[in-house]
């Protein structure tokens, strides 16, 4: 049986984080959503938070695509050297 990590106890899951590719279906959801017994919450991500976090997320891209672009060149660098002096290996 899969459990939480501790200090977490196994438990109902209690709150709900909808996409924003449901917002077309938050109508049609909410009847349902409303009949959960409590403790249980939902959010639906809103359009602010959802260009927060496609912003958030590009800018990391970028940065890894950055430093990923910088070691190849550095690697590409040293290899160049090496073929220079001769070293195969």
């Amino acid at each position: 049986m899969n459990l939480p990590f501790r200090p977490c106890e196994p438990c109902i899951p209690h709150r709900l984080l909808s996409s924003h590719n449901l917002a077309g279906h938050q109508n049609a959801l909410l009847p349902f959503l409303h009949h959960l017994p409590m403790p249980f919450s939902f959010l639906f991500e809103t359009d602010e938070i959802h260009n927060h976090v496609r912003e958030s997320d590009l800018r990391c891209i970028e940065e890894a695509f950055r430093k990923f672009i910088d070691d190849a060149t550095t690697l590409n660098d040293e290899g160049n050297k090496a073929c220079e002096r001769g070293d195969y290996q």
